[in-house]
Protein backbone atom coordinates (compact mmCIF):
# COMPACT_ATOMS: atom_id res chain seq x y z
CA UNK A 1 0.00 0.00 0.00
CA UNK A 2 1.26 3.65 -0.15
CA UNK A 3 0.21 6.49 1.59
CA UNK A 4 0.34 10.39 1.15
CA UNK A 5 -0.38 13.15 4.19
CA UNK A 6 -0.94 16.62 3.41
CA UNK A 7 -0.35 18.84 6.89
CA UNK A 8 -1.52 22.57 6.89
CA UNK A 9 0.54 24.55 8.92
CA UNK A 10 -1.17 26.70 11.21
CA UNK A 11 -2.31 30.16 9.46
CA UNK A 12 -1.74 28.35 5.94
CA UNK A 13 -2.79 30.79 3.08
CA UNK A 14 -4.79 28.94 0.06
CA UNK A 15 -4.54 30.51 -3.36
CA UNK A 16 -8.78 31.20 -2.69
CA UNK A 17 -7.20 33.37 0.38
CA UNK A 18 -9.00 31.08 2.92
CA UNK A 19 -6.57 29.77 6.00
CA UNK A 20 -6.25 26.30 6.87
CA UNK A 21 -5.04 24.13 9.00
CA UNK A 22 -5.26 20.06 10.01
CA UNK A 23 -4.16 17.12 7.57
CA UNK A 24 -5.49 14.91 5.15
CA UNK A 25 -4.22 11.25 4.70
CA UNK A 26 -5.18 9.30 1.67
CA UNK A 27 -4.16 5.66 2.13
CA UNK A 28 -4.46 2.61 -0.60
CA UNK A 29 -4.18 -0.85 -0.97
CA UNK A 30 -4.60 -3.19 -3.39
CA UNK A 31 -4.72 -6.89 -3.73
CA UNK A 32 -5.56 -8.81 -6.48
CA UNK A 33 -8.45 -7.11 -8.37
CA UNK A 34 -9.02 -5.64 -4.76
CA UNK A 35 -8.97 -1.91 -3.80
CA UNK A 36 -8.98 0.26 -0.67
CA UNK A 37 -9.16 3.78 -0.72
CA UNK A 38 -9.00 5.22 2.71
CA UNK A 39 -9.06 9.25 3.78
CA UNK A 40 -8.61 10.67 6.79
CA UNK A 41 -9.66 14.14 7.88
CA UNK A 42 -7.54 15.16 11.06
CA UNK A 43 -8.53 18.93 12.70
CA UNK A 44 -8.92 19.76 9.16
CA UNK A 45 -10.21 23.73 8.93
CA UNK A 46 -10.52 25.05 6.05
CA UNK A 47 -12.05 28.92 6.26
CA UNK A 48 -14.68 28.36 9.26
CA UNK A 49 -15.25 25.04 8.01
CA UNK A 50 -13.83 22.17 10.13
CA UNK A 51 -13.71 18.40 9.19
CA UNK A 52 -12.76 15.10 11.03
CA UNK A 53 -12.97 11.65 10.42
CA UNK A 54 -12.76 8.94 7.36
CA UNK A 55 -13.94 8.13 4.14
CA UNK A 56 -13.09 4.88 3.17
CA UNK A 57 -14.08 3.03 -0.53
CA UNK A 58 -13.69 -0.65 -1.56
CA UNK A 59 -14.21 -2.56 -4.71
CA UNK A 60 -12.84 -6.20 -5.17
CA UNK A 61 -13.97 -6.13 -9.25
CA UNK A 62 -14.56 -2.50 -10.21
CA UNK A 63 -18.18 -3.13 -10.34
CA UNK A 64 -19.13 -2.82 -6.57
CA UNK A 65 -18.02 -0.07 -4.79
CA UNK A 66 -18.70 -0.06 -1.03
CA UNK A 67 -18.69 3.58 0.49
CA UNK A 68 -17.91 4.52 4.41
CA UNK A 69 -18.17 7.35 5.87
CA UNK A 70 -17.32 9.08 9.44
CA UNK A 71 -17.37 12.33 9.49
CA UNK A 72 -18.21 15.31 12.03
CA UNK A 73 -18.04 19.06 10.74
CA UNK A 74 -18.98 22.15 13.21
CA UNK A 75 -22.30 21.86 12.77
CA UNK A 76 -23.10 18.15 12.25
CA UNK A 77 -21.98 14.62 10.85
CA UNK A 78 -22.70 12.27 8.52
CA UNK A 79 -21.88 8.19 8.22
CA UNK A 80 -22.57 5.68 5.52
CA UNK A 81 -22.63 2.26 4.51
CA UNK A 82 -23.71 2.06 1.33
CA UNK A 83 -23.30 -0.09 -1.29
CA UNK A 84 -23.22 1.37 -5.28
CA UNK A 85 -23.15 -1.36 -7.89
CA UNK A 86 -21.98 -0.60 -11.59
CA UNK A 87 -23.90 -2.30 -14.51
CA UNK A 88 -24.02 -1.45 -18.30
CA UNK A 89 -25.33 2.41 -18.78
CA UNK A 90 -26.37 2.51 -14.58
CA UNK A 91 -26.25 2.15 -11.03
CA UNK A 92 -27.68 0.34 -8.17
CA UNK A 93 -27.93 1.85 -4.87
CA UNK A 94 -28.57 -0.03 -1.35
CA UNK A 95 -27.70 0.27 2.11
CA UNK A 96 -27.71 3.65 5.01
CA UNK A 97 -26.63 6.85 5.56
CA UNK A 98 -27.11 8.90 8.55
CA UNK A 99 -27.07 12.76 8.54
CA UNK A 100 -27.22 14.63 12.09
CA UNK A 101 -27.33 18.60 11.58
CA UNK A 102 -27.66 20.47 14.74
CA UNK A 103 -29.06 18.31 16.38
CA UNK A 104 -31.60 17.08 14.38
CA UNK A 105 -30.92 13.33 12.92
CA UNK A 106 -31.87 11.94 10.15
CA UNK A 107 -31.77 8.82 8.62
CA UNK A 108 -32.12 7.40 4.61
CA UNK A 109 -32.52 3.92 4.08
CA UNK A 110 -31.72 3.20 -0.05
CA UNK A 111 -33.03 -0.18 -1.23
CA UNK A 112 -32.75 -1.16 -4.82
CA UNK A 113 -32.33 2.24 -6.35
CA UNK A 114 -31.88 2.13 -9.96
CA UNK A 115 -30.28 5.67 -11.80
CA UNK A 116 -29.67 5.39 -15.23
CA UNK A 117 -26.66 7.12 -16.27
CA UNK A 118 -28.54 9.26 -19.12
CA UNK A 119 -32.13 9.94 -16.63
CA UNK A 120 -32.62 12.91 -13.96
CA UNK A 121 -34.18 10.56 -11.35
CA UNK A 122 -33.93 6.34 -10.20
CA UNK A 123 -36.03 4.51 -12.29
CA UNK A 124 -36.50 1.83 -9.41
CA UNK A 125 -36.31 1.09 -6.00
CA UNK A 126 -37.48 3.54 -2.53
CA UNK A 127 -35.42 5.18 -0.57
CA UNK A 128 -37.17 5.84 3.58
CA UNK A 129 -35.99 8.62 5.46
CA UNK A 130 -36.31 8.69 9.30
CA UNK A 131 -36.29 11.79 10.87
CA UNK A 132 -37.32 11.57 15.12
CA UNK A 133 -40.37 9.48 15.01
CA UNK A 134 -41.65 10.43 11.00
CA UNK A 135 -40.85 8.03 8.66
CA UNK A 136 -41.33 8.30 4.60
CA UNK A 137 -40.64 5.78 1.93
CA UNK A 138 -40.31 7.34 -1.49
CA UNK A 139 -40.79 4.71 -4.30
CA UNK A 140 -39.74 5.31 -7.63
CA UNK A 141 -41.03 3.65 -10.70
CA UNK A 142 -39.77 3.12 -14.42
CA UNK A 143 -42.09 6.37 -15.05
CA UNK A 144 -40.18 8.79 -12.66
CA UNK A 145 -37.03 10.52 -14.78
CA UNK A 146 -39.99 11.41 -17.91
CA UNK A 147 -42.23 12.52 -14.89
CA UNK A 148 -40.86 13.59 -11.94
CA UNK A 149 -43.30 11.27 -10.03
CA UNK A 150 -42.61 9.51 -6.65
CA UNK A 151 -45.10 7.64 -4.10
CA UNK A 152 -44.62 8.58 -0.64
CA UNK A 153 -45.77 5.96 1.51
CA UNK A 154 -46.18 7.30 5.56
CA UNK A 155 -47.48 4.51 7.62
CA UNK A 156 -50.67 3.07 6.04
CA UNK A 157 -51.21 6.43 3.40
CA UNK A 158 -49.23 6.92 -0.14
CA UNK A 159 -49.61 9.80 -2.17
CA UNK A 160 -48.44 10.90 -5.56
CA UNK A 161 -45.71 13.69 -5.70
CA UNK A 162 -43.60 15.48 -7.97
CA UNK A 163 -39.93 15.64 -7.43
CA UNK A 164 -38.40 19.36 -7.97
CA UNK A 165 -37.87 20.29 -11.78
CA UNK A 166 -33.81 21.01 -12.09
CA UNK A 167 -32.45 21.58 -15.68
CA UNK A 168 -33.82 19.64 -18.11
CA UNK A 169 -35.48 18.06 -15.71
CA UNK A 170 -37.58 15.88 -15.49
CA UNK A 171 -37.24 14.49 -19.05
CA UNK A 172 -40.75 14.33 -20.53
CA UNK A 173 -42.08 17.64 -19.18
Amino acid sequence: GSSVTVTFASGCVLRTGLTASGSVTVELARAASALDVMVSFDALAVGSRTLEGTAAFHTENGSVLGIELALTGATGSVSTDLTVTGTSGAMEIDGAATVTREGTTTMLSFTDVVWRLTECYPSAGSVTVTTGRVSQTVSFTSATPSTGTVTITQGRTSRDATLPAYGSCPMGV
